[in-house]
């Protein structure tokens, strides 16, 4: 791609961002792979490089942000991922009910509300931005930021992220990549789910032996399959080794399902801890009917997005106890889960905000142990327990993976996998802005 500006006007525009100044040669890599140029690098460069990217996420949940600093050594698939800081914060509740409604077509909006809500929103990750970096050394430059936004509808062909990259990008002083679905869609894919490379390069067994589960409890749930790369070990792993043994998938709805139970029939915005559902006891009949439902969906071999919602589910169970249907939820989301995993499946980590619904988590993991299934954690403790550290990807995961994603969009390497959204030749990804100066 030919750039229609001399470099030195785009390492001004781009990448005097916060903290130090790198130096002319770094910039420069920087400046050539955001403009999409194929220029070559070298060995040397790739172990030296370095990169700070702020990866943010909300959810279909949305109930909060979280955002995640990471430090990329390398690029393209050679990259290594440190996570050095993370930041949550709930969302402010005025835009919380906005987005709900928009998403939910519960309410009608003007060009005018919907712009608002759009910069609003915006700024609600200007301010989680500037709390994460508040714990950094002031040192540490700040060279991109990928922003997920807020999935308010998704029916391929058709999907829409909002976000606002511009304003981010001119407050923060720093690049800015969002809404990577597009241009899989515009190909002819699902769009979704856009984490399974990151999962390979995060979470894969590099001792290439076990087929690993990741399993995103999100307001969907969705499975990445990282199965061992037959690439020989002499050979460096290419795009379309890792294509062959990583997929991704849509299951049901998770906390999508839950979260609606909670507020409809516990007065909640969600059931901390799962602890209405442990207390209550799931009638069988509601909870075939809700596996059937959520069967439906798996089956689907789609995205599921905000048409998919199962808000309207919730009516036509006024009459059982609160309790009972929190708990025969949690059952059926967990069944449908873990009979949608592969037989080779040796592993699974959970993450996402279900994590912390031990209802759920209790329930995956009896029924993966049934299947022989065991339970695995990034940077656990000798006796295969959480450590904070495994604790820290459980929650961040998402946020984790757009930042790796990012930089990956960067280095102009599709973020999409063949067996994940259907596209056989997957585009590049991201739709940029860059600060004034």
């Amino acid at each position: 791609m030919k750039s229609f500006y001399p470099i030195d006007i785009l390492l001004q525009k781009q990448f005097v961002g916060i903290g130090s100044v790198q130096s002319r040669e770094k910039m420069e890599m920087h400046a050539f792979r955001s403009i999409g140029a194929q220029n070559k690098v070298s060995e040397g460069e790739k172990e030296m490089a370095r990169r700070y990217v702020v990866g943010a996420m909300t959810g279909t949940s949305i109930d909060g942000i979280d955002v995640a600093l990471c430090e990329v050594t390398g690029y393209g698939l050679d990259m290594q991922v440190q996570v050095t800081h993370t930041y949550s914060d709930d969302l402010p509740k005025p835009i919380a009910e906005k987005l709900h409604k928009f998403a939910n077509e519960d309410a009608a909006f003007t060009a005018r509300e919907l712009t608002e809500l759009q910069r609003d929103f915006t700024l609600v990750h200007v301010q989680a931005v500037e709390n994460l970096l508040s714990q950094r050394n002031e040192s540490t430059k700040v060279d991109l930021i990928c922003a997920h936004g807020q999935t308010v509808y998704h029916a391929p062909p058709c999907s829409w992220q909002l976000f606002a990259p511009a304003p981010l990008a001119h407050a923060l002083n720093v690049p800015v990549v969002c809404d990577l679905r597009a241009a899989d869609v515009a190909a002819g894919g699902q769009g979704a789910p856009l984490t399974p490379l990151a999962d390979w390069i995060l979470f894969r067994d590099r001792a290439g032996v076990e087929t690993r589960a990741v399993c995103n409890l999100g307001g969907f749930c969705n499975v990445t399959v990282l199965g061992p790369c037959d690439a020989p070990a002499d050979k460096q792993v290419s795009f379309a080794d890792v294509s062959a043994c990583v997929s991704g998938y849509d299951v049901c709805a998770c906390s999508q399902l839950l979260d609606a139970v909670a507020r409809q029939r516990l007065n909640a915005p969600y059931d901390r801890d799962g602890k209405c559902a442990t207390a209550g006891v799931a009638d069988a009949a509601i909870q075939a009917d809700l596996i059937e439902k959520l069967k439906k969906q798996a089956r689907a071999g789609r995205s599921l997005g905000t048409a998919d919602s199962p808000v309207r589910w919730i009516a036509s169970y006024a009459h059982i106890a609160a309790n009972d249907l929190a708990a025969a939820a949690v059952s059926a989301v967990a069944s449908v889960i873990v009979e949608s995993l592969p037989e080779s499946t040796n592993s699974l980590f959970l993450a996402g905000g279900g994590t912390r619904n031990h209802a759920l988590r209790g329930a995956i993991t009896t029924l993966a142990a049934g299947r022989g299934i065991s339970m695995w954690m990034p940077d656990g403790n000798a006796d295969g327990t959480a450590s904070g550290k495994s604790d820290m990807y459980a929650s961040y995961r998402e946020a984790i993976s757009w930042a790796v994603l990012g930089a990956l969009s960067q280095d102009r390497v599709p973020v999409t996998l063949p067996r994940s959204t259907g596209v056989l030749d997957p585009p590049a990804a991201g739709l940029w802005a860059f600060p004034p100066y």
